[in-house]
C-alpha cells in the first residue's frame, strides 16, 4: 500500500467501538489497527507507531476481514466500511 504523503492523518478523528466489536471477537490489537487506518495512516506507518513488523499488521488486517466476515479486502476499506456500516465502529 502506498504512504499516505500526500494525504495527512486525520489524528483528530474519535473513534469509539460498540459492543458488536467484543462480538466479532476483535483483540485490542486490531481494534488499534483498526483506529490508525481509519485516522489514515499506512500499513507501514501503523508497523512503526505500534512497534511491530509491517507483515504483522497485514496479518491483522486478514483476520479483521475474516472477522468480519468480508471477502473485500480490508486495505481497499470493504471491511472497514462495513464495521462502520453495521455501527460495529463510530467515527466523530
Amino acid at each position: 500500500m502506498a504512504g499516505n504523503q500526500d494525504r495527512p492523518h486525520q489524528d483528530h478523528y474519535e473513534v469509539e467501538f460498540t459492543p458488536g466489536a467484543d462480538d466479532l471477537g476483535l483483540s485490542g490489537r486490531e481494534q488499534e489497527i483498526i483506529e490508525l487506518q481509519i485516522k489514515g495512516y499506512s500499513e507501514r506507518e501503523i508497523a512503526s507507531e505500534l512497534g511491530i513488523a509491517e507483515n504483522t499488521v497485514s496479518r491483522h488486517l486478514a483476520n479483521i476481514s475474516g472477522k468480519v466476515n468480508s471477502d473485500k479486502k480490508f486495505r481497499k476499506g470493504g471491511a472497514l466500511i462495513d464495521l462502520i456500516n453495521n455501527g460495529i465502529v463510530k467515527v466523530k
